[in-house]
């Protein structure tokens, strides 16, 4: 194994081409290559889920399936040239329609299904010569002693413009300092909120003792009539 990797599984780990580095200028169009076939592969996978999913192919046989059976069943009505009435004619006419109908749809049906299999076997061949030719130049690139598996740490964060949502690099060492001043921000929140349910809970409490002593007044008063 000249590029000493124990499984080939590992070739098969995402190519962070932005990280990956000592190649020399004379090697900048292998680190190209797999960055490029690893983009190009992503795309191929991504729209052959789409087009090539289990439910499609069952829905394509299936309506292979009906229409080869009815047109073996329209194929063992009996027909005859020889027709002594009209409506012996019309049916006569009516089933030779029906099996050339059927026929051109079993055609059609047939070569949709020849299209579909034979686009997923040419997509399949397509992304492993894209991997092969890949991982080819990835032993190469562990051959000269490049470590192929170096990754730039993402984390998604809120962009404030029109895009929407965006990346932005993320400095290992400088994590602990952001969970740090994360917690002080969510402790002072903490005791902001405290203090406003404090007061609100106060100002309740005082509005209640108020409705209280004036609901009482007014019985008094109402009770003072009838005496």
């Amino acid at each position: 194994n000249e590029a000493g990797v124990d499984r080939a599984e590992y070739l098969n780990m995402p190519y962070d081409g932005r990280a990956v580095s000592g190649y020399s200028s004379n090697e900048n169009h292998l680190n190209d290559l797999i960055v490029r076939n690893q983009t190009v592969m992503e795309e191929i996978t991504r729209l052959f889920n789409k087009t090539h999913s289990a439910n499609a192919m069952g829905a394509m046989l299936t309506a292979f399936d009906v229409v080869a059976q009815e047109r073996i069943k329209y194929y063992t009505e009996s027909y005859s040239l020889a027709v002594t009435s009209f409506l012996d004619m019309y049916k006569r006419d009516t089933l030779e329609k029906t099996r050339k109908e059927y026929d051109y749809k079993y055609l059609k049906t047939k070569t949709n299904v020849y299209k579909f299999l034979n686009s997923s076997v040419k997509v399949t061949e397509d992304l492993l010569k894209l991997a092969l030719d890949s991982n080819t130049a990835k032993c190469y690139l562990l051959n000269k002693n490049i470590n192929i598996f170096n990754r730039i740490e993402y984390a998604a964060v809120q962009v404030e413009n029109s895009v929407g949502n965006g990346a932005a690099e993320v400095d290992p060492s400088a994590s602990s300092n952001n969970n740090a001043t994360t917690t002080v921000s969510k402790a002072t929140d903490n005791s902001t909120n405290s203090t406003q349910n404090n007061s609100a809970s106060s100002s309740l409490s005082s509005a209640a003792d108020d409705l209280k002593n004036s609901v009482a007044g007014a019985v008094n008063s109402i009770s003072g009539l009838f005496k």
